[in-house]
């Protein structure tokens, strides 16, 4: 028996996409839950779970919900879709366990919530103060960024939610993988300067004498 064959086995596929704040995107995954708990928490098209978020193959350690769009019934849709994570570099993540208690009317004020934030943001004298300290950490901005886009968001709208410069959306949908913007915050830490290190150390050490 090979791989595919005995991952079939052993779990139920679904596809399912992200409910965030911000809508339900339009992208969807394959999502895996074990036959043998399946048949105690009884997943079903429809049914809103908690799984690991992802963006662009990248699984970020923060519970999301997601809704189930189909069950992956035959052995061949499962063996196509298995073939296309690998070639993307997208996980097949695991449904960590169905949401018995969403509540849909706390989930649309939620949205409501979030959406006049970002119009109070814009309408800030202050926008960029606000967004530098929102977004200081720039895995977050990159996320936040890449999850406008999959939603079908211009550069400009995106760039006006959340209170950045066009351009800087622009180099933020380049990069296409968190290591990616590691290595390059990594290179633009670098200044002018550090071609001199060891030499103003070298000089610094020698004054202290």
């Amino acid at each position: 028996m090979g791989e595919i064959d005995e991952l079939y086995e052993k779990y139920d596929f679904y596809t399912a996409c992200y409910l965030t704040y911000q809508g339900q995107e339009r992208k969807t995954y394959t999502f895996k839950v074990e036959k043998s708990r399946n048949k105690l928490v009884n997943i079903d098209v429809g049914s809103i779970c908690e799984a690991f978020y992802q963006v662009e193959g990248n699984v970020i350690p923060i519970l999301s919900f997601i809704k189930i769009r189909k069950k992956i019934v035959t052995k061949d849709k499962f063996r196509r879709d298995y073939r296309q994570s690998l070639n993307s570099d997208i996980p097949i993540l695991t449904i960590i366990k169905p949401e018995t208690e969403f509540d849909i009317d706390e989930y649309n004020l939620v949205k409501k919530e979030w959406k006049s934030l970002l119009k109070l943001n814009n309408a800030s004298s202050k926008r960029d103060l606000i967004n530098d300290k929102l977004f200081s950490d720039k895995f977050t901005l990159y996320s936040q960024i890449h999850i406008l886009s999959q939603n079908g968001y211009s550069r400009k709208s995106i760039a006006e939610n959340l209170g950045i410069h066009r351009n800087t959306v622009s180099r933020y949908l380049k990069i296409k993988s968190y290591s990616e913007l590691e290595l390059l915050d990594s290179k633009r830490r670098k200044t002018k300067l550090s071609a001199f290190r060891d030499y103003i150390l070298d000089k610094s050490t020698n004054y202290r004498k």
